[in-house]
């Protein structure tokens, strides 16, 4: 078991505490797929599949609230694509049989090139239609990630943008309410956390 450090909780194997520890740590412990804030386990994110399910939705998505010096990294969708041009988080569909923290470390990893190092709050989920007419939620997460350089997907997205919400230019950008409210969330966790 690794020594407890200030701000690094951890996840005792074969239990459901779970608390923030680094990547390191989660494959100190055998690669347990968890490493999160606390007061999320597997649990809570079964829970959260499970309403989803009960909801209707058919397809998941994990969406990635990312700080870099104190702006939010956004995507911006290229203009073939279903919502040509929006603005949005790094997001991707949660694949059959893979976990929430699974899919997000790999939606993070394939969508921006950065290696997410810890997951620090869930922000809360909204639902869509995706461009394949199926009812969609999107569970967000702020995460942290190891420094690195952000190398986009080109068939997915043309540009990423660095953003702080109080800037004038931030409203000019094709924003959903639905992630603007998902930014306001982590900004609030933020402002709460010394991590930040």
């Amino acid at each position: 078991m690794p020594t407890k450090r200030a701000n690094h909780l951890y996840i005792e194997k074969g239990t459901n505490t779970v608390q923030c520890i680094t990547r390191d740590e989660r494959q100190r412990l055998g690669g347990v797929d968890m490493y999160m804030y606390p007061n999320m386990n597997l649990n809570t994110t079964q829970l959260l599949v499970s309403d989803a399910q009960k909801d209707g939705i058919q397809k998941l998505v994990v969406g990635a609230v990312i700080r870099i010096d104190n702006r939010f990294l956004l995507l911006e969708r290229v203009d073939t694509d279903f919502m040509a041009g929006l603005v949005e988080l790094p997001s991707g569909t949660v694949d059959t049989s893979e976990s929430l923290f699974s899919a997000l470390e790999r939606e993070v990893r394939e969508e921006t090139g950065l290696m997410l190092e810890t997951i620090d709050q869930y922000l809360g989920s909204f639902d869509y239609v995706s461009g394949s007419n199926k009812n969609t939620r999107q569970f967000n997460f702020l995460i942290k990630t190891l420094a690195g350089d952000i190398r986009l997907e080109p068939t997915e997205h043309q540009a990423y943008h660095l953003i702080e919400t109080s800037s004038k230019v931030f409203h000019t950008y094709n924003i959903s309410e639905e992630t603007i409210k998902v930014l306001n969330t982590a900004l609030q966790h933020i402002s709460l956390s010394s991590d930040y």
